[in-house]
């Protein structure tokens, strides 16, 4: 996708993103697990500040940001939206029970966590995530290959 155009989605997206995520990372700070020793051994090797805070939900399906009629759309340009095994919602983590056994998901996941630290609010990280995987692609977004590169 054209940079400008990505820019412009994502300044205009990143507001009604950083309202669903906050929405989230509420559900999951009130209602997951508290992380286990070891993990919280991997959140200081990634400098994360606030691990204390973080908490795991697992679920049968992580939530979707889009109406399934547009889940086809948002995969079209690589988004895993409907099928994602662990989404991070700064200090709230949703992970699909299918995967929640797989240590290097949810490393995965701290890693954004750790992004969002250092980009220092929702939408800032929010737009910035999300101009990368419109303009690179999302296998491809700096961001998104920092994380893989965790696992």
């Amino acid at each position: 996708m054209q940079a400008w155009l990505a820019h412009t989605l994502s300044y205009l997206s990143s507001p009604i993103a950083a309202l669903w995520v906050g929405h989230h990372e509420v559900i999951i700070r009130s209602t997951g697990r508290r992380l286990n020793e070891k993990e919280l051994e991997h959140c200081q090797k990634l400098g994360i500040q606030h691990a204390e805070d973080i908490r795991v939900k697992i679920v049968a399906r992580v939530p979707s940001p889009v109406p399934c009629w547009l889940e086809r759309l948002c995969q079209k340009f690589g988004f895993p939206v409907g099928s994602a095994a662990g989404i991070c919602f700064r200090y709230g983590i949703y992970l699909d029970e299918r995967y929640s056994g797989n240590p290097s998901l949810l490393r995965h996941e701290l890693v954004h966590t750790a992004q969002y630290e250092r980009f220092g609010s929702l939408k800032a990280f929010l737009k910035t995530y999300l101009f990368e995987c419109l303009h690179f692609g999302y296998s491809r977004s700096p961001l998104e290959t920092e994380a893989q590169e965790s696992q």
